[in-house]
């Protein structure tokens, strides 16, 4: 009988394997680097690099946003989704922040091949996280079909049960402690949702 041994495939790679731009929608207390983890792993064995770029980092580029305070983690949420919705207002556009953004992949672009226009090849980005439907029209209608969206779901107890912890922690408390800060758990991750009482407030109902 003929023994069949198991080979892995190979992949053939090419000056033209394109760049593709994975687009990541999660609401506040989803476990997001858990899931970048995964991507970097499955990209890796294909033979692409996977590139973060943290969408609402990139504000901090602004002198009016280059200090946005990082702890407490409730104070760093509440100040990046407030400079958020102020950068939207300013530019009048739903997807400034993605816009604004671009300018990250150009950057990481210059660094490898010396031309900001220039693709690298057998490159994934993933920007992270997308908070405004328009961002995600904006980035369809650039890439096309080298543009896919990932939606991250994690159930309301669950994210709020994390998020209350991870504030907790960025206090230094632990414990049954941790419950005082349920509250501004609750509270953030409502306002993530959706801001209805502003035109261009983040609306992560709709872009999931």
């Amino acid at each position: 009988m003929a023994r069949h041994h198991k080979t892995t495939p190979k992949i053939s790679t090419t000056s033209k394997d394109p760049e593709l731009f994975i687009g990541i929608v999660g609401a506040v207390g989803t476990d997001l680097n858990l899931l970048c983890s995964a991507l970097k792993e499955s990209f890796s064995q294909v033979h692409y690099q996977f590139k973060e770029i943290h969408v609402i980092e990139q504000i901090h580029l602004f002198s009016k946003w280059k200090s946005l305070p990082e702890k407490p983690l409730e104070l760093r949420y509440r100040s990046h989704i407030a400079a958020g919705d102020e950068f939207r207002e300013t530019f009048g556009l739903g997807d400034a922040l993605a816009r604004w953004s671009l300018t990250a992949l150009r950057e990481i672009r210059r660094e490898e091949t010396g031309d900001p226009n220039e693709p690298i090849s057998r490159t994934a980005f993933g920007l992270r996280s997308l908070k405004h439907p328009e961002e995600i029209k904006l980035l369809r209608n650039i890439y096309g079909q080298n543009f896919f969206l990932i939606a991250a779901y994690s159930p309301y107890d669950t994210r709020l049960s994390q998020f209350t912890k991870r504030i907790a922690s960025s206090h230094n408390v632990s414990g049954a402690a941790i419950t005082k800060y349920k509250a501004a758990a609750t509270e953030i991750l409502e306002l993530d949702q959706v801001e209805g009482d502003k035109k261009l407030g983040q609306n992560l109902r709709e872009s999931f």
